[in-house]
């Protein structure tokens, strides 16, 4: 039997993403990342580059201002006692790094009461095959509450013993796209995966919805509507 294994370089750049977010409370230098990966640091760089799409000391920037905006809105905590918590130095160097950011300062982000602008943190792909193993991160918006028309399956989470939610989404996608081009709707700008956070389902899967917020689809036979309230996210596909 052979044994499949991810080339070594994408292992220790998962050994890194851990660490990033385990440790979100320490300073996280490149020195220091350099050191876990075996790496020096201008190959670690690099390799981290290649292999997400990201810059490295950006990333680890965006993780830790994204963990503290949830902070702010989930509780009453001072913004000295956050930027402490996340690795920064001060209060006015966690306040410029923020609003570069998210536009809005951290005491005005808490005002608007609205979890948006947060990035999400990388996940590695496990149902992938290696040649295309890649990573994936997720940008939360806002948006108002909207009706959308679509089809919905059920998909493996993360958790799953051996999910193939890439295959189940490909698959839920194919027929959405089939049932439009089959009654000749016109394009819409913009179609959304909607995730259904609020049934939980056995053997840990979800419901995944294919859906479009044009009031042509009503029409489709077999296309079920869904109202999404503002605070839900919403993944949207161009």
């Amino acid at each position: 039997m052979v044994s499949k294994r991810k080339p070594i370089h994408l292992n220790r750049i998962e050994k890194v993403i851990e660490y990033i977010h385990h440790n979100l409370d320490k300073t996280l230098t490149v020195a220091e990342l350099a050191e876990i990966s075996c790496w020096s640091r201008w190959q670690l760089q690099r390799v981290f580059q290649e292999q997400t799409n990201h810059n490295l000391a950006q990333y680890v920037r965006e993780q830790k201002l994204s963990r503290a905006a949830e902070q702010l809105l989930k509780s009453d905590r001072k913004v000295t006692d956050v930027a402490l918590d996340f690795g920064f130095n001060s209060e006015v160097s966690f306040s410029r790094a923020f609003k570069q950011l998210f536009g809005l300062s951290p005491r005005q982000y808490r005002l608007s009461g609205k979890l948006t602008g947060i990035r999400l943190p990388l996940v590695m792909s496990p149902d992938l095959p290696l040649a295309q193993a890649a990573t994936q991160v997720v940008r939360i918006e806002s948006k108002p509450e909207t009706q959308f028309w679509g089809l919905y399956a059920p998909i493996d989470s993360i958790y799953a013993a051996n999910p193939q939610f890439s295959q189940q989404v490909y698959d839920i996608w194919g027929n959405f796209t089939l049932s439009a081009l089959q009654h000749e709707v016109l394009a819409s700008d913009f179609y959304y995966g909607i995730v259904d956070t609020l049934r939980v389902l056995p053997n840990s899967q979800l419901l995944y919805w294919a859906a479009s917020d044009k009031p042509a689809f009503s029409a489709i036979p077999g296309l079920e509507s869904i109202t999404i309230l503002p605070s839900f996210m919403l993944l949207s596909h161009t």
